[in-house]
């Protein structure tokens, strides 16, 4: 306890008067000076409480959450103590509703690097304009390996056997590539792109894993719109083939509202750890849309042996 508070404490009690150190709180016309030494010594006794203790305001750190600042007052026997809690948010508060629930950011950046915009180029047939081969299609793919290696859709790279495949990364970057494996069945295939560098890799999920109503992410190129992203929740994680309308097709689709169209084929739909589950496919109306489960892409990658190196 600071000598002002011991002076406040005695001039309280009446042991102290206050003349020795000020004008008599009787003296007529001096209530204010001895309203100004009263003040003066529980702003003094505040101040040096404060600094004893440490919480100086450059010590309120904004940084932490739920920070509890303790202001203790002594009772008239001087032992036992008050604490009257205050948690402060100033950093909750700050920080703004984008930073704090933009969780779909976080899975765009941490997927979108390995994605690939890809272009089906024939090179019997020239643009009378720009005099380049007239390109047949598109869709999208993304990177497995770090060699290099992409998985995509089938019929994004058979539509003419003797296609040019290039590849346009995040960075907007051309590259060509090779078509290596393909499983007409499964609609999927392995592409290979002709460049020797270390590439951003996309993880496999399980298909098993995916829950209906879980939020999801679908990355690729509509409709030629590169580096484009939507947003849904599972619908539906067993749909059959023949529920919509693939005939001699044994295969379960993932069923989601992330809007997938022409050109996302190929990509991939990843859940919020940024884990692939399944490869965008096809459309049949607005919010009604499918992707092939990762697991039929891990039987394909089993039966060519390739070592993705991706548990």
């Amino acid at each position: 306890m600071t000598i002002w508070s011991k002076l406040y404490k005695l001039y309280l009690l009446g042991k102290v008067k206050v003349s020795k150190f000020a004008p008599s709180r009787y003296t007529p016309g001096r209530r204010f000076y001895t309203t100004a030494f009263l003040t003066s010594c529980a702003l003094a006794s505040y101040l040096l409480y404060k600094n004893t203790t440490g919480l100086t305001s450059s010590k309120l750190s904004i940084g932490i959450d739920h920070a509890q600042v303790k202001n203790i007052w002594y009772d008239d026997n001087r032992e036992s103590k008050k604490d009257l809690p205050s948690v402060l948010k100033i950093a909750n508060e700050r920080q703004s509703n984008r930073e704090k629930f933009n969780f779909i950011n976080n899975v765009v950046k941490k997927c979108a690097p390995a994605v690939l915009y890809i272009i089906i180029s024939d090179p019997s047939q020239v643009d009378f304009d720009t005099k380049s081969p007239v390109i047949t299609s598109t869709g999208s793919g993304f990177i497995i390996n770090e060699n290099g290696w992409a998985l995509t859709n089938a019929h994004v790279v058979l539509e003419q056997p003797q296609s040019i495949i290039n590849v346009i990364t995040y960075d907007g970057l051309a590259y060509t590539a090779t078509l290596e494996h393909v499983d007409v069945s499964k609609d999927l295939a392995l592409i290979k792109i002709n460049a020797d560098k270390k590439w951003p890799v996309l993880e496999f999920g399980s298909s098993k894993d995916a829950i209906v109503g879980e939020w999801v992410v679908a990355l690729g190129s509509p409709l030629s719109l590169t580096n484009s992203v939507s947003v849904g929740i599972v619908s539906s994680i067993n749909r059959s083939a023949e529920d919509i309308g693939l005939r001699n097709y044994p295969m379960t689709y993932i069923q989601t509202d992330a809007s997938i169209t022409f050109g996302n084929s190929g990509g991939p739909l990843v859940n919020l750890d940024g884990h692939v589950i399944g490869i965008n496919n096809l459309r049949l109306t607005a919010g009604i849309c499918f992707a092939i489960p990762v697991d039929y892409a891990k039987t394909f990658l089993d039966n060519i042996h390739f070592d993705h190196k991706i548990k």
